[in-house]
C-alpha cells in the first residue's frame, strides 16, 4: 500500500533511493519515532503507539490511493475440529472482537472507519 501511495503521488521511482523496508509496519514505526527516517507510512492503529514523539503529524491516507487491505483468519486443517480454534474464529465474527478490532484503529466490513 505504501508503494501504491508514492506512485499516486507521483513520487516513485525518485524516492525509491532514499526508501527504507521495515520487515513489518512497526518497525517503519520505530525507524520514524527513533529519528532514523524523517517521514514512515505505517498503518493508522500505529499513531496509537506510546513509542510516537509528542510532535509527530499525522496525515490520515485516503482510501481511494492505494487497494484495500484486507486481513484475514483461518482454522488450519488440523486444528480443524479443535474447541479452542473454532471458539476463536466464533469470537473473531463476533460483535465484541469487532469493537476491539475498531477501538484499536482498523476498520471492520459494515463499521465506520475509526
Amino acid at each position: 500500500a505504501a508503494l501504491e501511495v508514492l506512485q499516486h503521488l507521483a513520487v516513485w521511482p525518485a524516492a525509491e533511493q532514499q526508501t527504507v523496508l521495515g520487515e513489518n509496519v512497526t518497525q517503519a514505526l520505530q525507524f520514524v519515532a527513533s529519528g532514523n527516517a524523517s517521514l514512515g507510512l505505517v498503518a493508522a492503529a500505529s499513531l496509537q503507539a506510546d513509542a510516537l514523539p509528542a510532535a509527530t503529524c499525522r496525515y490520515a491516507i485516503p482510501a481511494a490511493w492505494h487497494a484495500p487491505i484486507e486481513q484475514q483468519a483461518i482454522v488450519l486443517t488440523r486444528a480443524g475440529q479443535a474447541p479452542a480454534a473454532l471458539a476463536f474464529l466464533r469470537f473473531l465474527r463476533g460483535e465484541a472482537a469487532r469493537r476491539i478490532i475498531v477501538s484499536a484503529g482498523y476498520s471492520v466490513p459494515g463499521a465506520e472507519p475509526p
